[in-house]
């Protein structure tokens, strides 16, 4: 079997075991909440139907590999650090659903389009609904981050293992939001670097999508300071690839593949490494065409096209790309100075690969 099979082999053998695990984690979080008000049960159950079913589960899946590559036992013993994860996971992409004003995500509605939903059956005629809407889901998110605290303080594990993965958590935190503040603001600079970008990817996906899961995992273990260090070297090429692959799904992908919008981040004006590779690769035309319709909220679909051609024809898609194959690539030779076991070795090699290659 090929390394990218294996790998997900492994992703789909570590959901069919954790999905259970996490719906009854989150079943047994709206019963007691509910128990305070009957908001604790509308709020839980509005987390339950926006994590539960949804999702690669990469980061969770990391958890359990990190775990075992640092000599842990069964990867059900760090589940509740994989529900932590997600949960915190959860509490971000609704954070960013908001900022963004994105309606879907993984196929389903926002969680500020689901209260949209249920609120219109309830809300008086003079209330406004969308700061209503948006005000609801702020406060599901709220609560995913705080319900994520108490999945890994609760984890079975030595104490002084979990006081350590839980700074990691707190680090994940910070990074994560500096990351999208610098992400926010990048559109409104004159000049916008590649490093300026390669930061915002750093912060806000590598050390919280790859790097930051397996930490967790390798702490919970009782791994020292010098495996982090070693595995860091291979997790943060492959997080920075996984993002430069997220943004040329985000223009390139279909909205039937990823479960949400394909034409957001054009509309938005982001600034990824595809707009910084136009401006460094493309003619006087393309950067002046470009410059004209980033950032247009009214972007007609035929306008869509033009940019996705002028990525092609610039030379900026073949840059992405290759940009994050070799990233990938820098990530995997890193797995030979590990000290891990050959079949962890093997899969997360074979993630590095799955990761450049994912169509969603």
């Amino acid at each position: 079997m090929k390394a990218i099979e294996k790998a997900q082999q492994y992703l789909k053998e570590f959901r069919a075991i954790f999905e259970p695990y996490f719906s009854k984690y989150l079943n047994e979080k709206t019963g007691e909440l509910a128990r305070i008000s009957d908001m604790g049960r509308l709020l839980t159950e509005k987390i339950f139907d926006f994590s539960v079913g949804g999702g690669k589960r990469i980061r969770a899946a990391l958890v359990a590999l990190g775990y075992q590559a640092g000599g842990g036992g069964k990867m059900e013993d760090v589940f509740a650090a994989a529900v932590a994860i997600e949960l915190l996971h959860s509490f971000f992409l609704i954070h960013d659903d908001i900022i963004d004003l994105s309606d879907i995500r993984r196929a389903r509605p926002t969680m500020h389009k689901m209260f949209e939903q249920w609120s219109s059956r309830i809300l008086k005629a003079n209330i406004e609904q969308r700061q209503f809407c948006h005000s609801m889901a702020m406060l599901a998110g709220d609560l995913s981050c705080v319900v994520a605290i108490e999945a890994l303080i609760s984890i079975n594990l030595p104490a002084e293992r979990t006081v350590r993965a839980f700074r990691k958590l707190y680090a994940i935190g910070c990074d994560t939001v500096i990351g999208q503040g610098l992400d926010i603001t990048l559109p409104f600079r004159d000049e916008v670097s590649e490093e300026a970008v390669m930061q915002i990817y750093l912060l806000k996906t590598a050390k919280y999508t790859i790097e930051g899961p397996l930490h967790i995992g390798l702490l919970l273990a009782g791994a020292d300071e010098k495996s982090l260090e070693e595995m860091s070297r291979y997790a943060i090429p492959v997080g920075i690839a996984f993002q430069i692959q997220d943004d040329i799904l985000g223009v390139f992908g279909t909205e039937e593949e990823l479960g949400k919008s394909v034409t957001s981040d054009i509309k938005e004006g982001k600034q990824t490494l595809l707009i910084v590779a136009v401006r460094k690769l493309g003619s006087i035309a393309h950067r002046e065409r470009i410059r004209f319709l980033l950032g247009n909220s009214q972007i007609s679909p035929a306008d869509i096209d033009e940019v996705r051609e002028i990525m092609r024809l610039s030379g900026a898609l073949d840059y992405a790309r290759s940009q994050a194959q070799l990233l990938a690539k820098k990530g995997k030779a890193e797995l030979k100075q590990l000290s891990i076991a050959p079949n962890i070795e093997q899969i997360l090699g074979g993630l590095a690969d799955y990761i450049v290659e994912r169509t969603f």
